[in-house]
């Protein structure tokens, strides 16, 4: 899959961020011109604008969301990496891990972007985001025995989608 599919199934997933800008305590200047700058199609400003909310102190979800989003979207892949692990702990972790499978095909480690949608195909995710991950893992080639991705790494967490809220 391509990576401009990736962000189409960022933007599919929007269903489920609304909870995500529940969460938002009123948020701060940056944090708005980011999601407008996102709007607008420019991704280095929003990013800009999403680091100086995220340094001002303001670390909620749906900022971690939208910074791992652009990061993804600019192809920061180890960021948006980053960023979607700090989801893990918060109750938007279904989804962190739906987009740390995008970011794991990004990266070309087909064997953990399978296992984070894997996860993310579980029963503890909503049926959306749950439907999307199977239609990943149906869409991804069959593991050849004896073969690994190199990544290395240990994951314990998860993805979410890829539009501001």
């Amino acid at each position: 899959m391509r990576l401009s599919s990736f962000a189409t199934i960022f933007v599919a997933l929007m269903v489920l961020a609304p909870a995500l800008v529940a969460e938002e305590p009123g948020g701060s200047a940056d944090f708005e011109s980011g999601v407008a700058a996102f709007e607008e199609g420019e991704l280095s400003t929003a990013r800009s604008h999403f680091e100086r909310a995220r340094d001002a102190g303001l670390n909620t979800p749906s900022l971690l969301y939208n910074l791992g989003v652009v990061y993804f979207q600019l192809g920061q892949h180890d960021l948006a990496e980053a960023v979607f692990l700090e989801l893990l702990d918060t109750r938007h972790a279904p989804l962190a891990r739906y987009n740390l499978g995008l970011v794991m095909q990004g990266k070309g480690h087909r064997n953990a972007a399978r296992r984070w949608f894997e996860q993310a195909a579980g029963p503890a995710s909503p049926d959306t985001l749950r439907r999307l991950a199977l239609r990943q893992l149906d869409g991804m080639a069959p593991e050849r025995s004896g073969t690994a991705d190199g990544s290395g790494y240990l994951l314990a967490a998860g993805g979410h989608d890829g539009r501001p809220c």
